[in-house]
């Protein structure tokens, strides 16, 4: 062929006509842009197909520059169930809806032309649908080549199961890649479910409304898609957080599925109410550190439009921890100026029935968005004060959500768990946390303990140290047992110099008037060291 065939052919004309037929069983769309290094492994993949026979595969180039389109081509031309189209602009979302436009199989599935499909994937899936008849078909996805946990492979490794609606597995809504399921055309081209163009997070524009509207879900017990994770580091995925564009990409997404969601029973819309929240988390915790003035107004008062009415029971299922859902107690109050300066409104933690909130005078049903946890302490550095019998720890601790950008008025405590054993706690200005996070520049502590048996039944004198050595501390400073005035799901290890994973202490922190350990939290107190070398680094000072 001359050079001139190197260039892409106008938008939406067919570079290799393919055999002109209505028997496909399955349409496989794989948008392609730039993806020369990977794309003979992923068409390779697809060649493999158990069923590939019998599918129909619709390659979309998106105006690469690289060789990728010469591949494309070089595939179709040896496979004539195989057609390449040109879509230029409008990115990937626009690329799959051409292909989802010019599909002829009754059930389509996709691939990112950087990714690795199975042997079996499509073969399974289409098992899958052909017995159940459901509409979306959802098998296991696993990365590479580093794995990773996703919250609704909880559903998987319990063999193939069928679902009359996503209520009855929500997790799954988080699942919200359109490439490890297969769906039946017919099912997304009635709902005029399709891909968002020229933004990013496209897929779960597709994704979610199928799952949520979904009258028969299937799910196979097998992984049907190898997701890359590239090293590359210029990746929309790579830049979540620091690409401003990201936070309005989303945020529109969540505003497309908060409108779908109006119609849907309740029991639905609670599951697609935990994807708006456990998906934007993120973005509402940082968009203050990106944004001001009027934009940052602006992505407030479109978050209070969709999150003001989100059951608070649903928003504490969905978030990781208390520093996340204080953006949604702004949004659920009103509450402008807590969303944007935390650090202004959340002055003091205070204690509530025995537990630490970080603001108080809320109603019982906003109580849970405001309660202070995980309330986490790590140990650093172990010292024995010569001539005392004392060991002085200092580490940092975290009350999450509660800006420490100040020193707290209430007295901070530590007490070692599962012993009688409490001490005074001292707050410590630490820069170098400041540099990491502005927000824990207060979050140090020191703390003074004896090094001696201290309890129950045990004694505290000390009479057998000597200056450059530290006993042993005795097993009752972290014995396997729970907090004491509520239950606490982990326990910890057996001795703190018998084990090198945990050592967990019970902190306390009361307000200014109240005696210390009123409002009794949990820490954790952590290092990386071995037993003895926990205990021998009291002598030096250094590291734990």
């Amino acid at each position: 062929m001359p050079p001139a065939d190197d260039l892409p052919f106008p938008p939406h004309r067919t570079r290799v006509s393919p055999r002109q037929m209505n028997s496909y069983d399955v349409t496989l769309v794989v948008p392609v842009y730039n993806v020369e290094q990977y794309l003979q492994e992923c068409l390779a993949s697809i060649e493999a197909q158990t069923v590939f026979e019998r599918c129909e595969v619709i390659l979309v180039d998106n105006g690469s520059t690289d060789g990728s389109y010469r591949l494309c081509a070089e595939f179709a031309s040896r496979h004539a169930n195989t057609t390449v189209l040109v879509r230029l602009g409008g990115g990937a979302g626009a690329a799959r809806n051409l292909g989802m436009d010019r599909a002829t199989g009754a059930r389509i599935a996709f691939c990112d032309s950087d990714d690795v499909l199975p042997p079996t994937a499509l073969e399974r899936m289409l098992d899958a649908s052909v017995a159940t008849g459901a509409q979306v078909v959802v098998g296991a996805m696993e990365t590479f080549p580093k794995p990773t946990n996703w919250a609704w492979k909880e559903h998987f490794g319990k063999g193939d199961r069928t679902f009359g609606s996503l209520a009855e597995m929500p997790e799954l809504v988080h699942s919200a890649s359109a490439c490890n399921k297969l769906f039946d055309l017919s099912y997304l081209r009635s709902h005029a479910i399709r891909f968002a163009e020229g933004v990013h997070f496209e897929d779960a524009y597709v994704g979610v409304p199928a799952l949520v509207l979904a009258g028969r879900l299937a799910l196979v017990d097998a992984c049907v898609y190898r997701y890359r994770k590239r090293a590359a580091g210029n990746s929309t995925m790579d830049a979540i957080w620091t690409r401003r564009q990201n936070y309005r990409d989303h945020l529109q997404l969540v505003e497309h599925l908060h409108r779908m969601g109006a119609g849907l029973p309740e029991s639905s819309r609670a599951v697609l109410d935990l994807f708006l929240v456990r998906s934007y988390q993120g973005f509402a915790l940082r968009a203050p550190d990106l944004f001001q003035g009027a934009e940052l107004e602006e992505i407030y008062s479109r978050c209070r439009a969709v999150y003001w009415n989100v059951s608070p029971d649903v928003v504490v299922r969905a978030t990781a921890d208390a520093r996340h859902r204080v953006a949604y107690l702004a949004f659920i109050t009103g509450d402008f100026g807590l969303f944007a300066d935390r650090a202004a409104r959340l002055r003091e933690p205070v204690v509530r029935d025995g537990r630490p909130y970080l603001t108080g005078g809320l109603p019982d049903r906003l109580a849970p968005l405001a309660h202070a946890t995980p309330f986490t302490a790590h140990l650093e550095h172990v010292r024995l004060l010569p001539g005392t019998g004392t060991l002085r720890i200092a580490g940092r601790f975290e009350i999450s959500g509660m800006p420490l950008v100040r020193p707290l008025t209430g007295r901070l405590g530590l007490r070692v768990r599962g012993s009688r054993l409490g001490v005074p706690a001292a707050q410590v200005r630490r820069r170098d946390l400041r540099n990491t996070r502005p927000d824990t520049e207060w979050g140090g502590f020191t703390a003074d303990l004896p090094s001696t048996p201290c309890g129950p039944g045990s004694t505290t004198s000390n009479s057998s140290s000597t200056p450059g050595t530290a006993r042993r501390p005795p097993r009752a400073w972290s014995p396997r047992a729970t907090c004491a005035g509520r239950a606490r799901s982990s326990t910890a290890g057996p001795g703190w110099c018998r084990t090198g994973r945990e050592r967990t202490a019970r902190s306390s922190w009361s307000p200014p008037g109240r005696a210390g350990g009123a409002g009794a939290a949990c820490w954790t107190v952590s290092s990386s060291r071995t037993p003895s070398t926990c205990c021998a680094a009291g002598r030096s000072g250094s590291s734990a």
